[in-house]
């Protein structure tokens, strides 16, 4: 897996030794991943050149490279406005230190989360110490082993997507926490007082069962409601309110102590339904690719196909494309749906195309007509946008897109 790293690093040195390149006239590269999201982005901060040549080339054939730094200022810069995935940096560096790098990073909110992996010629336990501490996510001593630096990578890039899923997960299981136990609170407050209210037999013990409940919602809504619901209008209130109870039980095939029970198990079965409609949809959504197949048509000997899914999400999309990739051979492929207002594509170029034509580079085009953008592997990427009414226009240009963007790329490497 490695002789192409070597052949592609060997030829890059031999750039460097026979046309006398200084550190600034040397192209930086750093590298992207696509496999978990649109943004998986990496950035190598060096003051060598030839290290950053030389991780870029044992990283060439697992990653889409991109430019890198070449002091820690400017890996700095560029981290806080390009918000990467992975930061790997050298230690030792004249003007902004890897440590310090590191730090910075971690003081950001912005930047806090983006893992850090240090890679240094100096070995110890104390520098090993040192990088943790400064909040480093991995230590990478040199010379390293190009087994171990990907592996490292790849890693920490895993991590990192696992910790920003628990972390969404805890967000939305304490706000679904917090609007449920409010619900529950306001809602038992108000069935406790209409109960005591029954038993209220004149204004007076009324009037105090409508002060307590008030006071359990606080000193400010007591008083508004007090003002609110005195004399007759209270009376009609209560009225209501007890009509309102009684038509839910009703409903509900219950009595007046068993509503909140009967509300409750129904809304239970409310969400499992809602579940379950979202797994038809995606089912629907796949039977619906599967018969896409017979839209696709023959650019320049690979099968082109662009189609909107109604009713799918991005991991249906995800499914469907890798479903047809398979079916059509030879393909490049352009998935579409709207959700929530907001278009998501998906695009998709089989192996043994990708020589000529990256699946990100696909996305961006068709995304940049609908108000948007995106990256990823170069045989998947994924896209958002925000213009629904323009997608009906942009897919159509998949073919003409894949008999261009080759010849584009072929132009741009034929100038450098």
């Amino acid at each position: 897996m490695l002789a192409p790293c070597r052949a592609h690093l060997t030829a890059l040195l031999d750039q460097i030794c026979d046309q006398g390149w200084g550190s600034d006239e040397i192209v930086l590269l750093g590298f992207s991943q696509g496999a978990t999201a649109a943004y998986d982005v990496a950035l190598v901060v060096d003051d060598e050149p030839v290290n950053l040549v030389l991780v870029a080339g044992i990283l060439a054939d697992h990653y889409e490279m991109r430019e890198g730094a070449a002091c820690g200022r400017d890996g700095l810069a560029r981290a806080k406005e390009e918000l990467p995935s992975l930061v790997l940096t050298d230690i030792a560096m004249p003007d902004l230190g890897g440590y310090d790098l590191c730090r910075a990073l971690k003081d950001d909110p912005a930047t806090q989360d983006i893992p850090v992996i240090f890679l240094s010629g100096v070995i110890g336990i104390a520098e090993h110490l040192a990088a943790h501490d400064a909040g480093g996510e991995d230590f990478l001593s040199k010379p390293f082993d190009p087994h171990e630096l990907l592996f490292k990578v790849s890693h920490a890039l895993r991590r990192a997507e696992e910790k920003n899923r628990l972390a969404s997960d805890a967000s939305s299981a304490f706000h679904t926490a917090m609007i449920a136990m409010t619900s529950a609170a306001e809602l038992g407050v108000v069935l406790n007082f209409v109960r005591n209210s029954f038993a209220c037999s004149n204004y007076a013990e009324l009037a105090d069962a409508a002060v307590a409940a008030c006071a359990e919602f606080g000193l400010a809504a007591c008083v508004r409601r007090i003002e609110a619901v005195t004399g007759k209008g209270a009376l009609t209130w209560l009225h209501h309110a007890e009509h309102t109870l009684r038509t839910v039980a009703e409903l509900t095939k219950g009595g007046l102590d068993t509503v909140e029970e009967k509300v409750s198990q129904l809304l239970d079965r409310n969400r499992k339904l809602e579940k379950e409609l979202e797994q038809l949809k995606g089912k629907l959504a796949s039977r619906q690719g599967g018969d896409l197949a017979a839209q696709a048509v023959d650019v320049n000997g690979v099968k082109v196909l662009a189609s909107k899914l109604e009713g799918a999400d991005v991991k249906t999309l995800r499914d469907t494309l890798d479903q047809l990739k398979n079916k059509l051979g030879s393909a490049a492929i352009v998935l579409a749906a709207v959700e929530n207002d907001k278009v998501r594509l998906v695009a998709g170029v089989t192996k043994d195309y990708t020589s000529k034509l990256k699946a990100g580079e696909l996305v961006n085009a068709v995304a940049q007509q609908v108000g948007g953008k995106g990256s990823g592997r170069p045989d998947m990427a994924q896209a958002g946008a925000d213009n629904p009414a323009a997608l009906a226009g942009a897919l159509p240009s998949a073919p003409d897109q894949v008999r261009s963007l080759p010849a584009q790329a072929s132009r741009r490497a034929a100038n450098n």
